[in-house]
């Protein structure tokens, strides 16, 4: 047993894939370990530059989720990050700068699409991830409510 913290704040979600666990918490914390010996903390943050002109801040993030070599990880400030090792994240999705103003409280991977439940009804699909892994982030597309 590890008894020692290996972060300040709460953890909020963990995911096990292409051999790397995946652990997810508040101050936009990511621990990352495929031995449960060597740990990568990385911290993910809201770009919030370009909604109101302010430096990144620390995120909570909810939800993680792996599939088909690819990682994604729901933020509260309505924002998603995608990798393909569980160690690089770009920005995959805002949805606070769309129509949608929903968090994103749980992620799947079903099939071979990522999915996305939130806040007022809205839920986001991916576009099908078929064949040999794409780089990049994966594509998100808004439906709320049973419309796109």
């Amino acid at each position: 047993m590890h008894d020692t913290p290996l972060t300040s704040g709460a953890l909020t979600g963990a995911e096990f894939g292409d051999g790397r666990w995946i652990f997810i918490g508040t101050s936009g914390t990511v621990l990352t370990t495929t031995d449960f010996t060597t740990w990568n903390n990385q911290q993910l943050a809201y770009n919030l530059e370009k909604v109101f002109g302010s430096p990144p801040a620390a995120e909570l993030l909810l939800a993680v989720a792996h599939g088909k070599g690819h990682w994604v990880i729901s933020g509260r400030k309505h924002q998603l990050w995608s990798s393909t090792d569980g160690l690089t994240w770009q920005q995959a999705f805002t949805t606070g700068l769309t129509s949608s103003r929903a968090r994103c409280y749980d992620l799947e991977f079903i099939g071979d699409r990522f999915w996305a439940v939130g806040e007022s009804g809205t839920f986001l699909v991916s576009e099908p991830l078929t064949g040999a892994v794409e780089r990049g982030p994966v594509g998100l597309v808004i439906r709320r409510n049973g419309t796109s």
